[in-house]
């Protein structure tokens, strides 16, 4: 449900951005709060969910009954979500410091 609210929000917000209307002030405003948008809410999003993942990917994994082959492919696909949860959040980073000028200045920090 959350994560239906959050794309519901990104659309309005791009369709705020696409829209010729307002003064110029208005449309940088809309400009700068989507290129953040972009970032913002889909990382809160993913903040919400690495605990609950990564536990039951975690969990999947140690539990060692994996007799059925639908047991062996959520196997497979906990070891799947466990090694994104573990290389997402250094790429999430890269591109946030890569994208952002200001968070490279010790100052601004």
């Amino acid at each position: 449900m959350f994560i239906v609210i959050i794309i519901i929000a990104n659309i309005i917000v791009y369709l705020m951005s696409k829209l010729n209307f307002g003064t110029i002030k208005s449309k940088a405003w809309v400009k700068r709060q989507m290129i953040q948008f972009k970032f913002n809410v889909y990382i809160r999003y993913y903040m919400l969910v690495y605990f609950d993942t990564t536990f039951f990917s975690i969990m999947k994994i140690f539990e060692g009954n994996n007799s059925t082959p639908a047991r062996k492919t959520a196997l497979l696909f906990s070891y799947v979500v466990f090694v994104i949860n573990i290389v997402l959040p250094v790429v999430l980073i890269s591109t946030i410091y890569r994208r952002f000028d200001i968070l490279k200045i010790k100052d601004a920090k």
